[in-house]
Order: structure tokens, then C-alpha cells, then sequence
């Protein structure tokens, strides 16, 4: 997704408007996965699972039951 809004011609065209498109491809990648990594971290800190893992046991265990207060 961040290659679709950040490199076309029709969102933000950033390819375009640097003298190296792999540069700017390089620094988008590498920007995304550091991100990526501090989501991840900070949802090891809050002790919940990340978005494929949700999903796959959702379709493994089925959905979560509600607990009784």
C-alpha cells in the first residue's frame, strides 16, 4: 500500500520528483520496515497479537466467546 501513495503518478509522485526513483524506493522500503518493527515492539509490549496472527486464529479457533463480568 505505501508504494501505491507514495510512488504513482496519480497520489504523491514522490518517485518522480527525485533524481534516483530507486533511491526513493529504497528509502520508502526501509522506512516502512521501521515502522513495522516499532508496530510489532509496541504490540509485544501491550502483549497482543499482530494483525496475521488475530486473523489465523480467528479462523482456526473460531470467534472469541464473551466473558461474564
Amino acid at each position: 500500500m505505501a508504494w501505491l501513495v507514495l510512488l504513482l503518478p496519480f497520489t504523491l509522485r514522490l518517485a518522480g520528483q527525485n533524481a534516483s526513483p530507486t533511491a526513493a524506493a529504497l528509502v520508502i522500503a526501509a522506512t516502512a520496515w521501521f515502522l513495522a518493527v516499532l508496530i510489532a515492539l509496541r504490540l509485544d509490549d501491550l502483549d497482543r497479537p499482530g494483525p496475521a496472527e488475530a486473523v489465523l486464529r480467528r479462523l482456526t479457533y473460531g470467534p472469541r466467546a464473551r466473558r461474564r463480568a
